[in-house]
């Protein structure tokens, strides 16, 4: 819990006192001052991730993420100071991943990997580089195998299970994404034996959860499906509740077979379950979303397409006008679903395009992608699927929000 008194200025007093700081000639300073001050505040917040719940973690971190970027602005630009943007980059990442801020964070953590020189500190260097692997194996997986090199062999040498078993685990994932299993395996073996000895944490949770999903790969879907839900059970137990319900989103993402009347209700008690202080919060709540308007869809009782749609519009409010991308095939099922096979081809060019940018070539992906491309060929000639795919690639984010909602500005 976060007991810190705060205190907040009216915006005109603030503009004031601004003003009297730079007739004074003490802006800098006091710029400095704010940097170094987020810069230790931040100092722990890797281990916290690691240690405390999230509604604590919440607590004592949520408020002033606008204060760390502001520090980061100032720190990065021609008055700052690179040495401390470094750190507060790589001190902060868990915050921003962990209040579903990541995208938000990425071209910080690409400015800050342009930013090391030689003569940047070479922890520093190596937490910065360290962050953008876990970040960028979401993100952009394709680039974390080389980033993950870059430091492996210092982690190795540092032996500190927590600095290294991150890493491991994000090159796994990473490579399962990507669809390169064999040295998944090999990456999550090395990582579950870094963390073999530790308690539970959502460090021993991340390594199990990629696991999970490299059995479920390997053609083990029962038990992966297994392994994700005894994960859940743990992090639960430990007040990881971001770890939990990923991991039970996870289990309807790659397990498309359960029937809607099964899934739905399943799914509806899992929204109700995720809580605004929980980490990956607006993540959790748009993969499910999108999970359930999908299930609606096949199930397409009276109202249901009218209720998917409205859902997955209302996930506006979590992440803006973007569709995440390990949901982004179901808009293809649901515009199906609703009658428009036109937009589902464009909406599935627009799906396989960022697929095929961003490397991911796992079963569940692959599988995922073939059956639309079959539902699609069933309503579509070739010639007509593939200019309306050539259409979708050409979509912005925003234009692919707008088509896959149905959206009326």
């Amino acid at each position: 819990e976060d007991n810190r008194t705060r205190y907040r200025l009216l915006e005109t007093t603030r503009m004031y006192a601004l003003e009297r700081m730079a007739e004074a000639g003490e802006t800098a300073a006091v710029q400095r001052r704010h940097a170094g001050y987020f810069v230790d505040f931040t100092a722990d917040a890797r281990l916290d991730y690691y240690n405390i719940s999230d509604e604590a973690f919440f607590a004592r971190y949520a408020a002033d993420l606008e204060n760390v970027e502001r520090a980061m602005d100032w720190a990065f630009g021609p008055e700052g100071d690179t040495e401390l943007g470094l750190r507060l980059t790589a001190y902060s990442w868990t915050v921003w991943v962990s209040l579903s801020r990541a995208t938000q964070y990425l071209p910080w953590s690409d400015l800050a990997l342009s930013r090391i020189m030689p003569q940047t500190h070479p922890q520093t260097a190596l937490l910065v580089r360290r962050a953008a692997v876990s970040l960028n194996s979401n993100f952009r997986p394709m680039l974390v195998p080389s980033l993950a090199q870059q430091i492996l062999p210092e982690l190795r040498a540092q032996n500190d299970p927590f600095l290294l078993g991150d890493p491991l685990w994000s090159l796994a994932f990473a490579l399962f994404l990507t669809g390169r299993h064999d040295e998944a395996v090999a990456a999550h073996a090395e990582a579950a034996a870094v963390v073999a000895g530790l308690p539970v944490s959502r460090l021993t949770l991340a390594t199990g959860r990629t696991g999970a999903l490299l059995t479920y790969d390997a053609g083990d879907p029962a038990g992966g499906l297994e392994r994700l839900a005894a994960g859940a059970r743990k992090a639960d137990a430990i007040g990881a509740y971001g770890w939990a319900n990923l991991m039970l989103v996870d289990r309807f993402i790659v397990d498309h077979h359960v029937a809607p009347e099964v899934a739905i209700p399943a799914l509806r008690d899992l929204l109700a379950r995720i809580r605004p202080n929980h980490m990956f919060a607006a993540n959790s709540i748009v993969g499910a979303t999108y999970l359930l308007a999908r299930r609606l869809g096949q199930r397409n009782a009276p109202g249901d397409l009218e209720e998917a749609f409205a859902l997955a519009r209302a996930t506006e409010k979590a992440l803006g006008r973007s569709v995440p991308g390990n949901v982004r095939v179901l808009t293809v099922f649901l515009a199906i679903a609703d009658g428009r096979p036109r937009d589902a081809a464009r909406l599935y060019g627009y799906t396989m395009s960022t697929m095929n940018r961003m490397g991911i070539n796992f079963t569940g992906a692959r599988q995922n992608a073939s059956e639309a491309r079959e539902r699609l060929l069933e309503l579509l000639s070739e010639t007509d699927l593939e200019a309306l795919m050539a259409e979708g690639d050409r979509l912005t984010p925003e234009q692919h929000f707008v088509l896959a909602t149905k959206l009326e500005d």
